[in-house]
């Protein structure tokens, strides 16, 4: 059986993980209580015991893009909202600065509130689904 785990902190731990800052940097869940470590040559913070990536009570969080968020998301937007500029998106998303340049367009286009809508519900879901697949429970903050 698996303690239930918060959604606002694991999307917390996922976004730090997948941010870029550095490259390298894991986190890490214990299954049976919830508890989780980030590993990071940056981080300040004792790391998960020995034998974590051995023993089954532990499983290691995906990033942003392990789930297909990202670019990915972007690309799902579109076809769905946004069908007649699908050769902007591909524009954009061809050349470093991608997202910089995709928010500001959306903001241009008064497509910027549909978007961030549409990007925390596919967040949303991508965690669920996971978090579903790895058998752990969710539990929300009310």
């Amino acid at each position: 059986m698996s303690a239930p785990i918060n959604f606002d902190e694991i999307q917390l731990v996922i976004d730090g993980i997948s941010g870029g800052f550095d490259p390298d940097a894991m986190a890490v869940l214990n299954r049976v209580t919830g508890q989780m470590w980030l590993i990071s040559e940056h981080a300040d913070e004792p790391e998960p015991p020995d034998g974590w990536d051995t023993d089954e009570r532990y499983v290691e969080l995906p990033t942003r893009r392990d789930l297909g968020l990202g670019s990915e998301t972007a690309r799902r937007f579109a076809e769905t909202h946004l069908p007649e500029h699908e050769n902007t998106r591909r524009d954009i998303f061809s050349r470093q600065g991608a997202f910089r340049r995709w928010k500001s367009w959306l903001e241009q286009s008064g497509h910027l509130d549909a978007w961030y809508a549409f990007e925390a519900r596919s967040e949303r879901e991508a965690i669920e689904w996971w978090c579903a697949e790895q058998g752990l429970t969710l539990q929300t903050a009310r």
